[in-house]
C-alpha cells in the first residue's frame, strides 16, 4: 500500500473518530437534562436563632415525586451524609429547624433526607415523610438555628423517580 493511500485511511479514521465525539458531546447537550427542580427562595441568608420566614408568592408547589428545602452551604460549612448533618467550621454537627405552611395552615416538619454536591455546591435537603401530596400548594416557609448557619441559597428542590438516570 503506497503512502498516500495509507495516509488518507488514517486521517479518515481520526476524522471518523472525532465526528463521533463531536456527535456524542452534541447529544448529550441537547438532551441530557438535571432531572432536579432548583428554585430559589432566598440569596444570601444567615439561619440564627430568631425564625426566618420567606413567603411563597405561588412559587412553593409540590409537583415531584420527591420535594424538599435544599440549602446551598457557604463554605467552611459542609454537608454531612453520614451523620444526617451540617457540620459547622468548628466541627459541631447540626440541623436548622424547618416547617412548610400549607395555604391551609398545616405545618410540615422537616427532617435531614440528604446532602448533594452540585456545581454551586453542598446542599443540605429536608424533605418531610411521608412525602407531599401532589399539588400541595405552601404559603411560605419558616426556618432558624440556634448556632447560624451561612447559606448562598435556600432552594425549592425536587425530582420525579422515573427521571433518574
Amino acid at each position: 500500500m503506497s503512502n498516500t493511500i495509507r495516509n488518507m485511511l488514517i486521517i479518515g479514521i481520526v476524522g471518523a473518530i472525532l465526528i463521533v465525539i463531536v456527535g456524542i458531546y452534541a447529544f448529550n447537550r441537547m438532551f441530557y437534562r438535571s432531572y432536579y427542580l432548583d428554585i430559589v427562595l432566598l440569596e444570601n441568608a444567615t439561619i440564627s436563632a430568631d425564625w426566618l420566614e420567606i413567603e411563597s408568592d405561588g412559587r412553593i408547589i409540590a409537583r415531584k415525586d420527591r420535594q424538599f428545602i435544599s440549602l446551598l452551604l457557604e463554605p467552611p460549612f459542609k454537608a454531612d451524609p453520614y451523620s444526617n448533618a451540617i457540620v459547622t467550621p468548628d466541627g459541631r454537627k447540626i440541623n436548622p429547624e424547618i416547617m412548610l405552611i400549607d395555604t391551609d395552615g398545616n405545618e410540615f416538619h422537616l427532617t435531614y433526607i440528604k446532602g448533594r454536591i452540585g456545581e454551586a455546591g453542598e446542599q443540605a435537603s429536608y424533605g418531610y415523610k411521608p412525602d407531599f401530596p401532589l399539588k400541595t400548594r405552601f404559603s411560605r416557609v419558616k426556618i432558624r438555628s440556634e448556632i447560624p448557619i451561612k447559606t448562598k441559597a435556600i432552594l425549592w428542590s425536587g425530582y420525579d423517580i422515573r427521571d433518574q438516570p
